[in-house]
Parts: structure tokens; C-alpha cells; sequence
């Protein structure tokens, strides 16, 4: 109410302004000043230099100022409430609308300068004061009181400017004054709506999806969970996990067991892999089976129940049912069972066997099935589906089960490889060759003549038939200590002989006869010479030899078991095999001329050629040389090595003794022989052989094989 009186006082004063400036111009300055009073309340005084006559009105209540030396400046204030008790002062001349003001209404300013008809400003009444122009308010009410309009507003609209147009303000709706005359709404982005600033305008792809004005549009709609593209849009995925991509919500991923196999966002990962039917293991999959009832267990396809009269008789869950149990032959009332009919035709009636026709003179019933037409019966061993059928399986049990023999099960180590009832477990997977262990593996033939193929407790292997001749090298590294003409040496003792072997399973007997020798040269410890006894070839290839014989054991029979020789030891030119040969020992060693050629011991010859020369007889100058030598040599070794194959063998060669004793010998420069003095010179000094180290190699022959053969094979 006070601020509608104050403006009309203002507009009042703009136009004394005006009044007041014109007659500065012809009388004089006047001056407008407000006094203090003794309350504190204001006086307003207009004095008016060079005329006579002033204004005084005082009283309580509200300030209003007028001062302005021509007349040209406006002041208000705000004072107290309206109060009661000033005078009216008139004098002078004329006022400014006309006659001298006449008695103003008690307590509150007058002013003088107006007409009679004014009304006072603040609190009062005067019955001569109107308001100027009509009091209209088409949002509330107005009245004039006190010459000014005074308006009340209706709920939601207010007097934002001034009382001549009303309550002209929509604080609902109104941006600049929003739920208040003071509120003003960010025109670029917000709006007013009920009286509260809202955000009308977010830049693409934000909005202000929770209506706090403070934080804006805080909203990103294309990644938001809970506003995906448009407010309150929230993006949920059925067992799997949710997103927003470009404000669309899409399935990000799908739980373990589930995947979205319909494409639709609304339903989620809606399919479970382990059991749906329609998209078992991965979408799209659909479990079915002919003639029966599918599942989707732990994401496989699987046949749950056959219709009746089917069955899954292969195991195969892609064909569903696939046996008639009504009408199979081979799957007749049940899986594998066939139906047969020994002098008969057999068929398959609603899943039972039957003899649909019989033979003429078949219809004794003597309780076997398997040997024709027959009334019989369909359980019982000695009538299975008709009288006189009896059901029997070799190696193994049988069983009459809905009219038909089958095999029931097969006794350990057989089976029924060729699927045939009637001979039942046919199949010794010990000893099969075709079927050796289990069905089907047949035992490879790898090593022809020398090796047959053996299936063994059940597992494949090979028998190596080492029946025959055989070739043997030996191989020693050899030295010996300095005799009185001779030095100390080392090097390569050389052995040939031929075995002769019967096999009796993993036992070996063993002939052994020598084919060749070859000993190292021997230096002189005198003479910048070399000695060296060859051993001739016709010794070896004639029958003059003995024959020696031992044994061998093999871990098995197959290749590479282990072969062990035992120690055999091959004597020429003596029957003395035990005992030490010592140096000069040869007369205590029994010769034997196994060569016939009326010399004791077998003869050898001393090599002649290059650095090689007969030997002294004696260390005479000038003595007598030999070039026969008549003497006996002893060999005894051990074996332990590896079947190579099924024809040879190869491995260590324990050497224990490696000897050459001398009996006689012939002088080079005559055909007497030497005498035993010289002879014994010789056999003094012949190398005292000591094996360091041994190997040998064994390979096959032909049974027809000669020592010939032998140094051939092994050179």
C-alpha cells in the first residue's frame, strides 16, 4: 500500500517540478527543503526566494523531500507510519495550481503547492483528495485511498511496476519474475514454470534429467544407464550387463550360460545356453529328435525319452530315435536285438521276434532258438521265442530277451569283434593278431622273415626268430708290458667268429666257432723293427677248429631287449683253457695239432714286408730268424648288449683274456725247424695282452654262411 502512495506522491512532484520550475523563471529561486521534526518524523518545506508567503506542514509519519533550487530534482524516502498532529501553514501569494492550499488532514505532509482537492501522502483521509484516473486491476481488486489506487492481487500474480496497471505480473509463468518480483529466470536456458526457473534448453546429446537447477544438464543421454536418449530411459539387461552407445541402449555382455539370441534389448540375454531348446550351447541351436523327446543339458543336445516303439539304439543324438523297436530287424523290442531264425524267416511284430514262417519239418520244440522254427518262448535260455530255441555264446553268456539270444557279455580276454551272435565272443584279444587287446587293432608285421608279429597278454609286439647263423666281431683295445726284446704297446685286437643259435623263447644256445685273428705289431726293443704273426685264412675256413659253446637270455623276444652272452672262451692249437699264461709258459700248455699238419698247436706266419720282419731267434748276432711260428691262442670274452631289430645285436664285450704262446717254430733261411731253445726265446717274448676296453657287433646270415661270409659281412 505505501509504495502504490509513494509513487503517486512521485508523479505528484514531477509535475509541482515542472509548475515550480515555471515560476523560478518569473519570480524567483525557490527552494524546496525537509525539516526534522522534534519525532523524527520530516517536514516539507517550500520556500520561495524574493516572494512572500511559506509553506510549513508537519506532522508524524513517513519523509518526503523536495529540494531543488530550480526546481528540477525529485527525492523520496521512506519514513515511519502514519501519525497525526500537524499544523497548516498559508501565506503569500497564489500557490502553484491556484488558490492557497486550505486545511490539509491532520497527520501526515501536506502539500501546499497542490490543489485544494489533493489528498495527503502518507496516512490521513482528506474527503477533498481523488485519485486522478480510475482504479482497475484485472488480476485482483484496486480502490482509491487517499487518492491513490491501492490494489490486491489474486494468487500467483503481482504489482511488479507500478498501480496503474494492476496486478499485471504471472509469477508462474513470467521469466523476470518468477515465483517472485525479484527472481529473474537466465532467458537463454531457463524458463518459468510454477513459479520456479526450469531448464528449457540443454546442448544435443545433455539434458537435466533430476530438475536441480544448480547442477544444469547433467545428464549425458548417450552413455547413461538410467537416461539413455531421453530422460527416465534406463537400460536394463535380463542376466547380462546393460549399456548406452550414442543414446541407444544395447546389451554390453550377457552372463555366463545366457546370450541374446532374439536381438531384442527388451527381453535381454533371454536365452539360457544350458537348457533352451531352441538355442542350446549357442544361439540358434536347436535341440530336436526324430521319433522322440530332445533336452538342452549343460548346453549339449541330448535325446531325453523316445516315443514308444523307438529307441536310440547308435547312440547318435543327430538321428534322433532312430530304431522302430516295433519293426527292426536288428533292433527288435530293444537295441541290438535281432531277430534270426535258424530254418526259418524271423520278423519283428510290435517289437517282439517271431517266426513269421517256418520251414516244413521244423516245429519240435526242444528249447533252443538258435537251430530253427520252434513254439517257443521269448525269456527263456532253453525256448527264447519259440519252444527248443536254447541261447549259448561261446566264451562268454547269453541272454534271450524279447524272443531273440543275444550275448549278454563276453569272459575277460575275448569279445565279440565280428558282431555275430552265433559264434559268440569269438575274439581272444590275448593272442589275436587281427584284434589283439580290443577289436579292430591288428599287430603290424615290422620286421618280415627275421620277425613275427605277437600280441602278448593283450599288447602288440614282435618275436624276433633268431634262429641261424650269425656273424660276431670283436673289437678290443689292448696293451702290454715290455718283454727282454720287445717293448711295451698298445693297440686294436681283432676277433671274428661264427654263431650258430637256437632259440627256445627268450633262451638262446649258442655254437661258437673262430674265423679270424688279428693281432697289433710288436716292436723290438733292440732293433728298429716290427713284428707281426698272420694268421691264413685256410686255417679258419677249413674244419680244422673246434667249436665252443655257451648260452644267452634275452629280456624278451622282441627288439631292443637286452642280450647277454655268457663268457665262452676259444681255444686254437691247445685243449688248455684255464691256468695263467705266462710268459715262457708254453710247455705247460697241452698242444693239439688242429690244423693236421704234423706241427704242434695251429701254425701261423710272421709278416715280411715294408717295416715288418721275421723275428730273432735268439740275441746272438747274426742268430737264426723265424718265419713259422707253431702256437696257441686263447680268447674268452663276455657279451651284454641290445637286439637291434630282429638281425643283429651290438653293445660291450668283456675281454678277459687275449693269448699267443709259442711251442716252435721254423728258421727262415732253411726248412729245419727252430730249436726249443729258440722256440722258447720266442715264446719269451710274445706280448702279455691286457684288454682295457671291448665292443662288439652281431649281425645275421644266411644259414648257409662261411667264415668267409663273416669277414665279409663284419670287415
Amino acid at each position: 500500500m505505501r509504495s502504490v502512495s509513494r509513487v503517486n506522491v512521485a508523479l505528484k512532484l514531477y509535475l509541482f517540478a515542472i509548475v515550480s520550475a515555471f515560476l523560478l523563471a518569473a519570480c524567483g529561486r525557490i527552494e524546496f527543503e525537509l525539516t526534522p521534526t522534534e519525532e523524527g518524523d520530516s517536514t516539507l518545506n517550500t520556500r520561495t526566494a524574493g516572494t512572500t508567503g511559506s509553506i510549513n506542514t508537519s506532522g508524524s509519519g513517513g519523509t518526503f523531500d523536495k529540494e531543488s533550487a530550480d526546481g528540477s530534482g525529485i527525492t523520496t524516502e521512506n519514513g515511519g507510519t502514519t501519525g497525526s498532529g500537524g499544523t497548516t501553514d498559508s501565506g503569500g501569494t497564489d500557490g502553484f495550481d491556484g488558490a492557497v492550499g486550505g486545511n490539509d488532514a491532520a497527520g501526515d505532509v501536506t502539500d501546499d503547492s497542490e490543489s485544494a482537492d489533493d489528498a495527503s501522502i502518507d496516512g490521513g483521509s482528506s474527503t477533498d483528495l481523488v485519485c486522478s484516473t480510475p482504479c482497475e486491476n484485472p488480476n485482483g481488486s484496486a480502490e482509491c485511498v487517499d487518492g491513490a489506487c491501492v490494489v490486491t492481487c489474486i494468487d500467483d500474480y503481482a504489482d511488479c511496476d507500478d498501480p496503474s496497471d494492476g496486478c499485471e505480473t504471472d509469477l508462474m509463468t513470467d521469466p523476470q519474475h518468477c515465483g517472485s518480483c525479484d527472481n529473474e529466470c537466465d532467458t537463454d536456458s531457463q524458463t518459468c514454470i510454477d513459479g520456479e526457473c526450469k531448464i528449457t534448453s540443454c546442448p544435443a546429446g545433455l539434458a537435466d534429467c533430476d530438475g536441480v537447477l544448480n547442477n544444469g544438464c547433467e545428464t549425458d543421454l548417450n552413455t547413461s544407464l538410467l537416461n539413455c536418449g531421453t530422460c527416465g530411459n534406463a537400460c536394463i539387461a535380463n542376466n547380462g550387463i546393460a549399456q548406452c552407445v550414442g543414446g541407444t541402449c544395447n546389451i554390453a555382455e550377457c552372463d555366463s550360460g545366457f546370450d541374446d539370441c532374439d536381438g531384442l534389448l527388451i527381453n535381454g540375454c533371454e536365452a539360457d545356453l544350458k537348457t533352451s531348446l531352441q538355442n542350446c550351447g549357442y544361439c540358434g541351436n536347436g535341440c530336436t529328435a526324430n521319433n522322440g523327446t530332445a533336452e538342452c543339458a549343460d548346453g549339449t543336445c541330448n535325446i531325453a525319452d523316445c516315443n514308444s516303439g523307438f529307441d536310440d539304439c547308435d547312440g547318435s543324438y543327430n538321428n534322433g530315435c532312430e530304431a522302430d523297436l516295433n519293426t527292426s530287424l536288428q533292433n527288435c523290442g530293444y537295441c541290438n536285438n535281432p531277430c534270426s531264425a535258424n530254418n526259418g524267416t524271423a520278423e519283428c511284430a510290435d517289437g517282439t521276434c517271431d517266426i513269421a514262417d517256418c520251414n516244413s519239418g521244423f516245429d519240435d520244440c526242444d528249447g533252443l532258438y538258435i537251430n530253427g522254427c520252434e513254439a517257443g518262448l521269448n525269456t527263456s535260455l532253453q525256448n527264447c521265442g519259440y519252444c527248443g530255441n536254447g541261447c549259448t555264446a561261446n566264451n562268454g553268456t547269453a541272454e534271450c530277451a524279447d524272443g531273440t539270444c543275444n550275448i549278454a557279455d563276453c569272459n575277460s580276454g575275448f569279445d565279440d569283434c565280428d558282431g555275430l551272435y552265433n559264434n559268440g565272443c569269438e575274439t581272444d584279444l590275448n593272442t589275436s593278431l587281427e584284434d589283439c587287446g580290443y577289436c579292430g587293432n591288428a599287430c603290424p608285421d615290422n620286421y618280415g622273415d627275421d620277425g613275427a608279429p605277437v600280441c602278448n597278454s593283450g599288447t602288440c609286439g614282435t618275436v624276433c626268430d633268431l634262429n641261424g647263423t650269425f656273424a660276431l666281431k670283436v673289437t678290443a683295445a689292448v696293451s702290454w708290458p715290455a718283454a727282454t726284446w720287445i717293448s711295451a704297446g698298445s693297440g686294436t685286437f681283432y676277433s671274428w667268429t661264427k654263431l650258430q643259435v637256437s632259440q627256445s623263447g627268450n633262451s638262446l644256445s649258442v655254437t661258437i666257432v673262430e674265423c679270424e685273428w688279428n693281432t697289433p705289431h710288436i716292436k723290438s726293443s733292440f732293433y728298429n723293427e716290427w713284428y707281426k704273426i698272420n694268421y691264413p685264412t685256410s686255417l679258419f675256413d677249413s674244419t680244422y677248429l673246434p667249436s665252443a659253446s655257451t648260452t644267452a637270455m634275452l629280456s624278451s623276444s622282441s627288439p631292443g631287449a637286452t642280450l647277454n652272452l655268457t663268457a665262452v672262451t676259444m681255444l686254437k692249437g691247445t685243449t688248455t683253457s684255464s691256468g695263467t699264461w705266462a710268459l715262457g709258459t708254453a710247455s705247460s700248455l697241452t698242444s693239439s695239432d688242429m690244423d693236421g699238419d704234423g706241427k704242434p698247436g695251429v701254425t701261423a706266419v710272421y709278416s715280411n714286408s715294408g717295416s715288418d720282419y721275421y723275428p730273432p731267434t735268439s740275441a746272438l748276432i747274426g742268430a737264426n730268424r723265424a718265419d713259422f711260428v707253431y702256437m696257441a691262442t686263447r680268447l674268452a670274452f663276455s657279451l651284454s648288449g641290445t637286439l637291434n631289430g630282429c638281425t643283429g645285436s651290438s653293445g660291450n664285450a668283456l675281454v678277459t683274456h687275449v693269448d699267443n704262446r709259442i711251442f716252435g717254430c721254423n728258421r727262415s733261411n732253411s726248412t729245419s725247424d727252430c730249436s726249443s731253445s729258440e722256440g722258447g726265446f720266442l715264446d719269451n717274448n710274445q706280448p702279455n695282452y691286457i684288454a682295457d676296453s671291448a665292443t662288439y657287433t652281431l649281425v645275421k646270415l644266411a644259414d648257409t654262411a662261411t667264415c668267409a661270409d663273416v669277414r665279409s659281412a663284419l670287415p
